[in-house]
């Protein structure tokens, strides 16, 4: 019998009540009937009261919510999802802080031979596009393997139904199906057999 794998989908901005987040919360129910592993959802909102300090790179004086998120969603995840709104042309600096945050502990168990599919979200027309390039570097430098398809979604608040429950626009439904869809039932070998 085939073990079951968490996947975390990461809402990456803590902006309150984002299209970032809407978005997420929409994959997930779609996601949802069509797999067996686990799914979860972070909000870095949930960083509310974490200080940005220089003690964030000390694991003895690591934050408890970064820890607690860290343990939560990052370190039993196989395999990431992250939803990453347009913030200057790159994405959010939250995002980079919470990564970094929880690099100081169980470096290699956060995000090392683990893997991520990158989706770019904002109202204008390159979906994040440079965010997405930004991320992938910086996931690659922490030996994630990153799907090589990474869907750039524009427009965003016009891809939903008027309750904001489902998506309406049939491109991007068949884009989530033809990719995302195998990328969430891959079997990825645990770290163990990597390694043998």
């Amino acid at each position: 019998m085939t073990k079951t794998q968490d996947i975390t989908l990461i809402s990456g901005t803590n902006r309150q009540n984002s299209n970032t987040r809407l978005f997420t919360e929409t994959l997930y129910r779609l996601l949802k009937p069509h797999t067996k592993n686990s799914l979860r959802i972070l909000d870095l909102g949930e960083l509310e009261g974490v200080d940005i300090q220089n003690s964030m790179f000390n694991p003895d004086e690591q934050h408890p919510i970064i820890q607690n998120l860290q343990n939560k969603y990052i370190l039993p995840a196989s395999k990431f999802i992250f939803i990453i709104p347009e913030y200057n042309g790159s994405y959010p600096g939250i995002l980079k802080y919470f990564i970094d945050a929880c690099s100081v502990r169980d470096y290699s168990s956060n995000f090392q031979n683990k893997s991520a599919f990158l989706i770019g979200v904002s109202t204008g027309r390159a979906g994040n596009l440079r965010g997405l390039d930004h991320l992938t570097s910086v996931l690659n430098y922490l030996q994630t393997h990153v799907h090589p398809v990474r869907l750039p979604v524009s427009k965003v608040t016009s891809i939903f139904d008027a309750e904001k429950l489902k998506f309406v626009d049939e491109e991007l439904l068949g884009l989530l199906h033809q990719h995302l869809l195998p990328f969430v039932n891959e079997i990825i070998p645990s770290r163990a057999t990597q390694l043998s």
